[in-house]
């Protein structure tokens, strides 16, 4: 564990309400850079039982036992320009590397004319599957999803990394054969997103049958550029497995998961495995003349009644188990601009809501009393920059900007007087995930014994250093985006992750058909709360928290990776 800074709890009361009132702004904080690219690992998978080679300038992988050809040309190249004029683009010099399993394709693009250059489309073609097969959905807990492309021309689904997709990768399953590609490229370096999806092509790329591939646009449409005179390299690895349908998909991708460990490493924080209860100060109504900022509970607005009324509800949830507990809109919402609700100013927002404000040494003594971790604020569009109360204006975070720092520090050392130690970072996805990176690192620099929570779901290199969220009940819509076991592919990357899913009152309402007019059962809360915890997920009660308080989420990556795929560091798995 990282030594905690020293702490404000024993401060006086009048020096909390200077504080408090003052909001002083903090200094800014030293840059700090991505780390470096580490070099593609050399070190093979497992031997399977497929032989790689390169027939007609493509990838051919042949089932050693029965022969079969699961991989044969189908017309389509490996790299493919894009919809912009050819000369826009630099053709790439193309390796073939074979490996144990398949093989790696080297892609190096060098730009050498005077200005900057498109880098185009990347394939993995003529993938020798039936009509109906089963890939994963990268874009949530890697649950497997049939697709069929019924003998035609077949586009769906597809997501970009990192803002959809959480690793880059796509897996293919027919029977008891599975297909696996990854894209490796240092993203802190290169700066550009990748577009993965699993397809099936017609016209000049049905070559021998209807088949599938799997598609990488570097960049929308392939637009990513490459500046005069640079050097750029991917990797694209293809592997093969067969005799364990429910894990071959994880071994067709451990040689992404080595070169992932060898650019982020493994988790960075230690895992909490006690369940979260969601105190919304505010936004379970709308603003109003009376009520502008939308506090909830007449009983409980911190503008009337400061900070007690809550504190005595979070004290008594405390008695019943629960020890974690997040502020949800701790400064209300914004009466005119609702678009830029929740808003930047999670603690600033105070300096005009007197009671509240003069009332915050209450919430520090709290915070005090639950110790590491049990007190947390949710900090509203966090990557979103508001200069102002209540304003129309929001500007992307920057972690470059000087002011932007001071601005978003400033909210930061207010929390941090309070005695909170988490933070969630809501709509965080609003900032390019690269530079999402860059400032996660500033923030645990200056603020080491702070714990910070990414929403949406993050993509796999910034749960390195943040937990991340989930909604544990989604609507029909897109209830393929909802858990139903343990997020799998972050048990096999970063095992010891955190990962908080979301239940709230209003979801499990409509899942099992309960009126507003009748209470929920506090069994049915349990009984959701105990399932996502079961699959390793972290339950943020957004509800009726009455007996929940000793669920505990499993360490799931001690069984949902297989034995021969398990590379467990103390930091990982800290009981072993």
């Amino acid at each position: 564990m990282t030594p905690a800074p020293t702490r404000c709890r024993n401060r006086s009361r009048s020096r909390f309400v200077v504080l408090a009132f003052a909001l002083v702004s903090a200094a800014a904080c030293a840059q700090f850079g991505a780390p470096q690219p580490a070099p593609v690992p050399s070190r093979a998978p497992d031997a399977g039982a497929f032989t790689a080679s390169v027939v007609d300038n493509a990838l051919t992988l042949v089932d050693d036992r029965t022969q079969r050809a699961i991989v044969t040309p189908n017309g389509q190249p490996f790299w493919q320009a894009g919809s912009h004029n050819a000369i826009s683009y630099v053709r790439p010099q193309i390796d073939f590397v074979k490996r144990a399993g398949g093989a790696d394709l080297v892609v190096r693009f060098l730009n050498e004319a005077e200005g900057p250059r498109r880098l185009g489309t990347l394939y993995v073609g003529g993938i020798r599957m039936g009509a109906q097969i089963e890939k994963r959905r990268f874009v949530a807990d890697a649950k497997p999803v049939t697709v069929d492309h019924e003998g035609k021309s077949y586009f769906g689904g597809g997501d970009w990394y990192p803002n959809g997709l959480y690793a880059p990768v796509a897996t293919l399953r027919e029977g008891d054969v599975t297909v696996g590609v990854s894209v490796h490229y240092p993203i802190l370096e290169y700066e550009h997103p990748v577009f993965i999806r699993v397809e099936s092509p017609g016209g000049q790329y049905t070559k021998g049958g209807r088949n599938w591939q799997v598609m990488i646009q570097l960049g929308p449409e392939g637009g990513a550029r490459i500046a005069p005179g640079e050097t750029r390299t991917y990797v694209v690895s293809v592997r093969a497995a067969t005799g364990d349908p429910e894990h071959d998909w994880l071994r067709t991708l451990r040689p992404y998961r080595d070169y992932f460990r060898s650019l982020y490493g493994g988790v960075t924080y230690q895992r909490d495995p006690r369940p979260v209860a969601a105190c919304e100060i505010a936004g379970t109504s709308s603003p109003t003349p009376d009520n502008p900022r939308a506090f909830a509970y007449e009983d409980r607005r911190i503008d009337r009644w400061g900070w007690q009324p809550w504190i005595d509800v979070m004290r008594a949830q405390r008695r019943e188990g629960f020890g974690r507990f997040m502020l949800v809109a701790p400064t209300g919402l914004y009466q005119v601009n609702r678009s830029n609700n929740y808003p930047f100013q999670f603690t600033s927002g105070w300096r005009d809501v007197e009671k509240a404000r003069t009332d915050l040494p209450r919430l520090a003594t709290l915070g005090s009393e639950l110790g590491e971790g049990g007190l947390g604020l949710w900090w509203g569009r966090s990557a979103q920059v508001m200069r102002s109360w209540d304003t129309p204006r929001a500007e992307i975070l920057d972690p470059d900007d000087e002011t932007h720092r001071e601005l978003a520090f400033r909210e930061l050392n207010l929390a941090a007087l309070l005695n909170v130690r988490v933070i969630g970072l809501d709509a965080f996805t609003e900032m390019p995930a690269w530079d999402g990176y860059r400032w996660l690192k500033q923030m645990r620099e200056r603020y080491p014994d702070f714990k910070f929570i990414a929403e949406p779901l993050a993509p796999d290199f910034i749960h390195t250093l943040a937990g991340t969220y989930v909604y544990g009940l989604r609507f029909d819509a897109v209830r393929d985006r909802e858990p139903d076991g343990p997020f799998r592919m972050a048990d096999f990357l970063v095992p010891g992750h955190e990962t908080w899913a979301r239940l709230s009152d209003g979801a499990m309402r409509r899942r099992h058909h309960v009126s507003r007019t009748e209470p929920l059962p506090t069994g049915l809360v349990r009984m959701h709360a105990q399932r996502l915890a079961a699959w390793g997920y972290i339950p943020i009660i957004h509800a009726p928290c009455k007996d929940i308080g000793d669920v505990r989420a499993a360490r799931t990556w001690t069984a949902s990776i297989p034995p021969d795929l398990r590379e467990f560091s103390p930091a990982d798995d800290p009981d072993q």
